[in-house]
């Protein structure tokens, strides 16, 4: 059962598309998403067991060279995360809303992963599409201490402050921006 993802992202389509060839000759992955991204950019996600996933990504840095933006690893990715992406945002019970804003698709998928592990918090999204100049947006959820201890493990996992766009916690959010939220 798979329990690992591998993020490559590269500022270069053709070089993305190769990269994601070469990771899937050289191991038993699985893709969850690749796609053309904003301003240029190719993302691949993959997914299987962490030796694999971790063999095919540094595969991937190889094939995509000067081109590979972020390239990593996540093993054993936090409940929700995956679902995130795709998933309708649940709007119910939003006591805070925390909000992580990164300078790549990557490091959103791993900002995510942390804030699920760091408190007892709900994903709403992950938003990692096109339309974001590609900069990725997670949107979660819990009691405003849980929020802002999310948001801190969040910004420390990332380690880089140059990744991060913003990082916010806004306590009892107004009706009309929980509305808002897509």
């Amino acid at each position: 059962m798979p329990n690992a993802i591998g993020i490559l992202e590269l500022s270069s389509i053709a070089a993305g598309i190769q990269a994601l060839d070469a990771m899937l000759k050289r191991a038993q992955v699985q893709v969850i998403e690749a796609r053309m991204t904003c301003i240029g950019k190719y993302l691949a996600i993959i997914t299987g067991d962490v030796a694999a996933v971790t063999s095919a990504v540094e595969t991937g840095k190889a094939a995509g060279g000067k081109h590979v933006l972020e390239a990593d690893v996540i093993a054993n990715i936090a409940d929700g995360v995956l679902e995130s992406i795709h998933g309708i945002m649940d709007k119910s019970e939003i006591k805070a809303l925390g909000i992580l804003e990164t300078k790549t698709l990557a490091m959103g998928f791993l900002g995510a992963d942390a804030i699920r592990k760091a408190a007892n918090v709900r994903l709403l999204k992950l938003h990692v599409s096109l339309g974001l100049g590609g900069k990725a947006v997670v949107l979660f959820t819990g009691d405003v201490a849980s929020v802002e201890n999310a948001l801190r493990v969040g910004v420390e996992k990332i380690g880089n402050p140059d990744k991060i766009k913003e990082a916010i916690a806004i306590p009892s959010p107004d009706q009309g921006l929980i509305d808002s939220l897509k």
